[in-house]
């Protein structure tokens, strides 16, 4: 019979191991990254939800205003923040882990291809530093009434913005956030904006687990075999306690 202690600490000293918990560090940054952009994203909707418009938008809810801007305020700083610390802590992890691979040329070219010159990914990179340098990024509440051409019939159109010419006061823009900034209205509206870095970065992830995974196609099967023989092993180990338990009750007349 196997010892599950001996077959786990095959596997705790193993280069499988420490791949899977670089797997795990990946992980944990893009579920932060994640889990931001989904609790950023759920006020916004919610907030400028047409149900929404008699709670916050009327002229006698400035206070339940505020309080939902801020809190957008809040949670968009986190969102920034944390897609900074994603693209920093993941980069440092791939050119540790993979110097001299051809993995590591690879994941240059795709950064190359889907993130250099990109306006959107370059001006969120930028905001974070505009918000941990100079202010938070004050959040406007848009208020519109669309008419339909052909009905006539008119619908209210609520959206929070950032405010472009208050963006500009900043003088430490660079060549990754300006042309985002040049080519957008005075208004730019959070959702579309957040909804777009979101499916840069996660287009890019997903690639790039998926690549990993093939190169550690090996190694993960061999984790999963010794993951399957510890469990057995932990199994036969509690069956031969109780049997040897039973007997030794046995032995001594059930007392």
């Amino acid at each position: 019979m196997e010892d599950p202690a001996l077959l786990s600490v095959a596997v705790y000293q193993s280069h499988a191991y420490r791949t899977y918990l670089r797997f795990h560090l990946i992980g944990t940054n893009y579920f932060v990254f994640a889990r931001n952009y989904e609790e950023l994203r759920k006020l916004l909707l919610a907030s400028q939800n047409p149900d929404a418009f008699h709670k916050l938008w009327t002229q006698d809810k400035q206070e339940e205003m505020l309080i939902v801007m801020r809190e957008l305020i809040r949670l968009l700083y986190n969102f920034v923040a944390s897609a900074k610390t994603l693209v920093d802590h993941t980069r440092a992890v791939i050119e540790d882990w993979y110097s001299n691979t051809d993995f590591l040329e690879e994941y240059k070219s795709e950064v190359q291809q889907r993130f250099v010159g990109n306006p959107v990914t370059g001006f969120v990179e930028e905001l974070r530093n505009y918000t941990l340098h100079f202010r938070l990024p004050l959040t406007n509440a848009r208020f519109a009434v669309a008419t339909d051409p052909s009905s006539q019939e008119q619908t209210a159109i609520q959206a929070f913005v950032l405010d472009r010419s208050e963006l500009m006061q900043w003088l430490k823009w660079t060549s990754k956030g300006k042309p985002y900034l040049e080519a957008a209205d005075e208004e730019i509206v959070v959702l579309e904006l957040v909804d777009q870095y979101y499916q840069e970065i996660r287009g890019f992830h997903d690639w790039m687990m998926r690549r990993l995974e093939e190169i550690h196609a090996d190694e993960m099967s061999w984790l999963k075999e010794m993951e399957e023989r510890v469990q057995k092993a932990l199994h036969a180990q509690r069956a031969r306690f109780e049997q040897e338990k039973s007997q030794k009750h046995q032995a001594t007349g059930g007392s």
